[in-house]
C-alpha cells in the first residue's frame, strides 16, 4: 500500500469528501459524486485505492449505526485493498443503470384519490405533499409523478373553483332582489 493510501485511510471521512460535520445525506452523496467526477474514479483514469477510500468515507457517513464520536484517525489497522470490479456495461453506455427505486405508496395514493373526482382533489393535494416529504426522507421513487399530479390538481381545482364562483354569481344575479 502506498504512503498516500495509508495517509488517506487514517483521515476523517468528512475530510476525504470535503463535507462539514453533521452533513446531511444529500450533501454526502453530492460530495461523493463530485469526487468521482473529478477524475478519482478508476474508469476515468483515477487510482482504485483512492476511489475505494472515497467509497469507504461515503459508506461510513451514510451508515446510521455509525457512532457519532468515532475517531477515524485512531484506527490502527490498514484497510484491505480489493481488486477493482470489471465494468459490466459497454464503454459506449453513459446512462446510469441503477435499479429503479421502490415507488412510494403515498405517490400511488395521490393518483388514486385524484381520479375519484373534484370533491377529492383537495385531499389528493394534501396526500401529494405528504408523499413528496416521504419521498425526500426515504429516497423512494415517484417524485416526478407526484409533482405532475400536484400541478394538474392545483390547475383543475382553481379552474373548478373559478367556474363554481362564476355560476354562483350568475345565479345570484338572476334571482329577484
Amino acid at each position: 500500500m502506498t504512503v498516500e493510501a495509508t495517509r488517506h485511510s487514517r483521515r476523517d471521512p468528512h475530510d476525504i469528501l470535503g463535507v462539514p460535520r453533521g452533513a446531511g445525506r444529500q450533501q454526502v452523496i453530492q460530495a461523493f459524486r463530485r469526487k468521482a467526477r473529478q477524475g478519482r474514479h478508476p474508469d476515468t483514469g483515477g487510482d482504485a485505492q483512492t476511489f475505494e477510500e472515497i467509497i469507504r468515507a461515503r459508506d461510513e457517513l451514510l451508515n446510521p449505526a455509525r457512532p457519532a464520536t468515532k475517531n477515524v484517525s485512531s484506527r490502527r489497522t490498514a484497510p484491505v485493498a480489493t481488486p477493482p470490479k470489471a465494468n459490466p456495461r459497454p464503454a459506449s453506455s453513459s446512462r446510469n443503470t441503477a435499479p429503479p427505486a421502490e415507488i412510494s405508496k403515498l405517490a400511488i395514493a395521490t393518483g388514486v384519490v385524484a381520479l375519484l373526482g373534484p370533491i377529492s382533489w383537495p385531499v389528493a393535494i394534501v396526500i401529494g405533499h405528504l408523499a413528496l416529504r416521504h419521498i425526500g426522507r426515504t429516497g423512494k421513487g415517484g417524485r416526478t409523478f407526484v409533482r405532475v399530479a400536484l400541478f394538474f390538481l392545483y390547475l383543475f381545482t382553481i379552474y373548478a373553483l373559478a367556474l363554481t364562483l362564476s355560476l354562483v354569481t350568475a345565479a345570484s344575479d338572476r334571482m329577484p332582489g
